[in-house]
């Protein structure tokens, strides 16, 4: 295999240029990539329709859209699928607009809810009354509009929190918060206003679904363009535990495993000494085989992926995976380093440098 250093494309590797971009940053994905990089491979590829089996917030799925190329984004977190079903979605403009005169139009009263006691701290009391009071409210709207607004109350309440996200720590940072109602509102506004001017091709397919098990037919894609988790990294679901407890009830398993889906019995995978890359690996060699059997002859695939770090040393991932696909059946192709970033070890000794690249194969 050939690594490539681009470090041009670095940025776009991250999830910070969509923060100023309408739609895509609806819902901040602290691990997402950035609508340009898709761009930039649709680019390459040319694809007739397109596959992101990890599709967090749908960032794929929504360039795809934007460009008018068919795609189906696919994630085992119910917030990620619900963030990239509004962004990528179709709604009535009226039905917009009357939710929210809708809202507008209610009187605070104390909800009768309890708000979870291990959340407390991340809310002030004024802030959480709010929260159960308009959680209250939009799960009384026309489901037909429901989640548009769901997803400005779940962005609003991280916006109006004292968490700070800190890798795989959730952390107390106390400063100044805008009052809630303000803030929901003003946001509704600007995402109904992006709505009606972003480009109206044909919504694209999201599935609530583990991508080991994709509910595809063979043949079904010629494109793929995805970035699992990343191993020893960020701990998704203590990351965005408090939106899953608050909106989705909680209860998702702990573990990086978890959002790759459901634990089952490890298959064979290289000789890896570390449980959790056993683990991971496992994992990735089935979601490999069900994109080999949903891709077509000729399918391109591109796939984001971090290197590892544990204290002997980084785990070079990237060309473990390229292996692994190999062995499937998949051509591996290049892999392009896009960064390097230390692993250390007790804050401050370097054990040697870590890529984050784009993993190329072809079916």
């Amino acid at each position: 295999m050939n690594i490539i250093n681009k470090p041009e494309l670095g940025p776009l590797a991250t999830f910070v240029p969509n923060k100023h971009l309408p739609v895509y940053n609806w819902f901040y994905y602290k691990e997402g990539f950035s609508r340009d990089l898709v761009f930039h491979l649709l680019d390459l590829f040319r694809p007739k329709n397109v596959l992101d089996p990890f599709c967090g917030v749908g960032t794929t799925t929504l360039a795809c859209k934007e460009a008018g190329i068919p795609s189906t984004g696919t994630d085992a977190s119910p917030l990620a699928c619900l963030a990239a079903r509004v962004k990528c979605g179709t709604f009535p403009a009226a039905e917009l607009e009357q939710g929210c005169d809708f809202l507008r139009s209610l009187r605070f009263f104390p909800s009768k809810e309890t708000f979870p006691r291990e959340l407390k701290k991340f809310y002030p009391p004024r802030i959480a009354d709010d929260i159960l009071f308009f959680r209250h409210a939009i799960a009384s709207l026309p489901p037909v509009a429901r989640e548009f607004f769901q997803l400005a109350f779940i962005t609003t309440s991280a916006r109006c929190s004292f968490i700070f996200r800190d890798g795989a720590v959730l952390k107390v940072v106390r400063k100044p918060l805008p009052p809630f109602r303000h803030y929901f509102f003003r946001l509704l506004r600007r995402m109904i206003a992006e709505y009606a001017v972003f480009p109206a091709g044909a919504a694209p397919h999201i599935l609530h679904a583990d991508a080991r098990k994709l509910p595809f037919a063979d043949g079904s894609f010629d494109c793929v363009i995805t970035s699992p988790p990343y191993l020893n990294k960020i701990e998704y679901q203590t990351s965005y535990g408090p939106e899953e407890l608050l909106f989705f009830g909680g209860g998702s398993q702990k573990g990086l495993r978890s959002f790759i889906g459901q634990k089952e019995p490890l298959e064979d995978v290289p000789s890896l000494p570390q449980p959790a890359a056993k683990a991971y690996f496992s994992d990735m060699k089935k979601v490999l085989q069900e994109l080999h059997r949903v891709c077509r002859p000729g399918a391109n695939l591109a796939i984001v992926i971090g290197n590892a770090c544990f204290p002997d040393g980084p785990l070079d991932c990237d060309t473990i995976l390229s292996d692994l696909a190999g062995k499937i059946g998949f051509t591996p192709g290049d892999i392009w380093c896009v960064n390097t970033r230390w692993c250390t070890k007790n804050r401050v000794e370097k054990l040697g440098q870590m890529r984050e690249s784009v993993v190329f194969l072809k079916k």
